[in-house]
């Protein structure tokens, strides 16, 4: 599979990128909610963005604990 990036015609987009775009099925198996502080660590990366951070930034990461989310 050939990606390419919509917004700048040409550039190809690396195949880990590609791959980590792809949506992933929720978990079947039930488990408990953590009911301790960094139990359980939700985390997304963010990237490229369109608009540029003050210091050249184009990504960002975002965690969420799930005993306070």
């Amino acid at each position: 599979m050939h990606v390419t990036d919509t917004n700048k015609p040409g550039s190809a987009i690396c195949g880990i990128c590609a791959l980590g775009w792809q949506h992933k099925e929720a978990q079947t198996k039930i488990r408990e909610k953590a009911d301790q502080i960094v139990q359980a660590v939700h985390s997304d990366l963010c990237c490229p963005m369109q608009t540029i951070g003050i210091s050249g930034e184009r990504y960002f990461i975002t965690f969420v604990d799930e005993t306070r989310g």
